[in-house]
């Protein structure tokens, strides 16, 4: 049976926007949403949501991030999110770079 989950926000929390093309990976309690688009404008936010507090998170990681990328490849292993391929716009990327997010380090 599916059932609807509602954020525990106020209306001044911050939610990601709607989209597609996008990953979700679940790591260690938590849903890592990943770029993806809104209708034609390409996205490059990087959302964490806890599964005990219901309650999002936008993350802001230092260092080089990827681009703006759509239909991608996510997958988590220990603490690490590993993420491949993908369109950058809406063109294939000429280069297959493999991207890794520490969940340890935000």
């Amino acid at each position: 049976m599916w059932t609807p989950v509602t954020p525990k926000t106020d209306n001044s929390a911050k939610t990601p926007s709607a989209r597609s093309k996008h990953s979700v990976t679940l790591c260690g309690g938590y849903l890592y949403l990943l770029a993806g688009r809104n209708g034609n404008i390409p996205l490059k936010d990087l959302w964490r949501y806890s599964l005990n507090e219901g309650v999002w998170e936008l993350l802001e990681p230092d260092g080089e991030k990827p681009p703006s990328l759509q239909e991608h490849s996510a997958v988590a292993y220990k603490d690490s999110i590993y993420v491949f391929g993908g369109e950058v716009g809406f063109s294939a990327c000429n280069e297959a770079p493999l991207w890794v997010y520490s969940v340890k380090v935000s």
